[in-house]
């Protein structure tokens, strides 16, 4: 056979190949998520300006959707075809982590939207693994209305000493993370990262490799040899320390620390007690940073696994290995922030008892991804009302 006719064959497979990678991409649609991730200079990483972050929804028994974020020049999200709101004008500002940001479901649905329904202009100010210290940087430059009100969610990770980006890790490693968040933002204008992205949006073939290598990867991260969590640690034996030893060097870290903060603060390590304490001292300073005319709620936010029947499938895998059964409760953080935080609240209790009006399975908290459901912003969002 001729070199010509080997060349010609060779066009025609690879324009074969081509055309049924766009067909198969086109049927099953793009399953890829696409963050909007860039460098801020107030709270070191946030949205990127002017952007769509995309969030791909994979849970059983749910339709496999893509939830896109709109994101304005101000990196506040907003919904499409709808207003947009300046921070520096809301009478809400609705603080946090990724329970906050809620990229699981529509914009329309979070918490924010359902005051702007309401009549109340507000505002969703947060970021995946955002903690007091975004929050106290937040508020440092106090451009807000005179009358602001300001819902700040914690979450318990905020406060763990082997987290990678609670308050007291993010804080002692600000310029480690800076640098991070600045090189990526620049990788992504590069044309390198330009064709990988389209390649992945565009390409079955190229979206599908990367996945495969993102799921090896995350089995490599959370594949260690640790013991599954079969003890219930609930508020009745927040006294008893020995479920902690039973527990030390067995479970990995990130978990044990949930273990310490659902005792008592008897059973803190010094280490555990200075992470919290450097987190409350961040949280009690922008009591300082308000005008006497603004409020500021503080609300504690429990993991899926503190709730009965929530969060099944997520808290079973990886470094969690927690049995289906089995809770674990944040009254041993919870009760020391009461002492040390004004304007506390919560929401344990709030969610133990929405469960007995929701007792299905995985109502309040997505059974793999773990944040909240819609239902539960809706829920959230009337015990807010109250509240104030």
């Amino acid at each position: 056979m001729k070199k010509r006719e080997l060349k010609f064959i060779a066009i025609i497979f690879i324009s074969l190949i081509i055309f049924l990678d766009l067909v198969f991409m086109k049927i099953l649609g793009n399953n890829f998520s696409n963050k909007s991730v860039c460098y801020d200079e107030i709270t070191v990483y946030n949205y990127c300006k002017n952007s769509v972050h995309i969030n791909f929804l994979d849970e059983k028994g749910i339709d496999k959707k893509l939830i896109k974020t709109y994101i304005d020049e101000n990196r506040i999200p907003y919904v499409k075809g709808g207003s947009k709101i300046l921070p520096s004008k809301a009478n809400i500002l609705i603080i946090g982590d990724s329970f906050v940001q809620a990229d699981e479901i529509e914009t329309s649905k979070r918490i924010a939207e359902q005051f702007n329904k309401n009549d109340l202009t507000a505002v969703n100010l947060g970021f995946s693994s955002w903690s007091p210290f975004q929050y106290n940087r937040l508020l440092k430059k106090n451009i807000y209305e005179k009358n602001a009100t300001f819902l700040i969610f914690l979450m318990t990770n905020d406060f763990l000493p082997n987290y990678r980006y609670s308050t007291i890790n993010f804080s002692e490693k600000e310029t480690e993370h800076k640098k991070f968040f600045i090189n990526k933002e620049k990788s992504q204008k590069s044309l390198i990262f330009k064709i990988k992205r389209f390649l992945k949006e565009n390409s079955f073939i190229f979206s599908s490799i990367s996945k495969i290598k993102k799921n090896i990867l995350n089995q490599d991260v959370t594949s260690g040899n640790y013991l599954k969590i079969t003890d219930n640690l609930d508020i009745g034996n927040s006294n008893d320390c020995s479920l902690i030893n039973k527990y030390e060097n067995k479970v990995s870290n990130l978990i044990l620390d949930y273990i310490y903060f659902s005792k008592s603060e008897k059973c803190w390590s010094q280490k555990h007690k200075k992470s919290v304490d450097h987190a409350v001292n961040l949280i009690n300073d922008i009591n300082n940073l308000i005008f006497p005319t603004q409020k500021v709620y503080f609300i504690l936010v429990p993991p899926g696994w503190s709730i009965r029947d929530e969060n099944l499938e997520g808290k079973t895998l990886g470094y969690s290995k927690i049995d289906k059964n089995v809770t674990i409760t944040q009254a041993g953080l919870s009760n020391y922030l009461k002492k040390k935080v004004k304007n506390f609240y919560d929401l344990e209790p709030v969610l133990i008892k929405l469960k007995e009006e929701y007792p299905e399975s995985n109502s309040l908290y997505f059974s793999r991804d773990g944040h909240w459901t819609e239902l539960t912003h809706g829920l959230i969002f009337k015990w807010l009302k109250e509240i104030l």
